[in-house]
């Protein structure tokens, strides 16, 4: 699929690093993107209703679950453990 060209951009807004010295060194500055809105509220709604999919239709293994809410990094450790003794 295709998404507006709008929300393909970004601004690089430049943020100075607390306790720099010299507002001159670029390499002073840190940069913060900004996105569009739009396109950060879409994101979240499709990837929420995808992982819902996934979830509902057993379509993850268990060691799958670092970035599925409720479920944690531990919980693989275990695993892990568990698999390599």
């Amino acid at each position: 699929g295709t998404v507006p060209a709008e929300w393909t951009k970004s601004l690089i807004h430049p943020i100075f690093k607390p306790g720099s010295d010299d507002k001159l060194v670029p390499s002073n500055y840190r940069g913060i993107s900004l996105i569009s809105v739009t396109s950060k509220i879409y994101c979240h709604i499709l990837n929420s209703r995808v992982n819902k999919w996934l979830g509902q239709n057993n379509s993850l293994s268990d060691f799958q679950n670092s970035f599925r809410k409720n479920l944690f990094r531990a919980v693989q450790t275990i695993y892990f453990r568990y698999i390599t003794l």
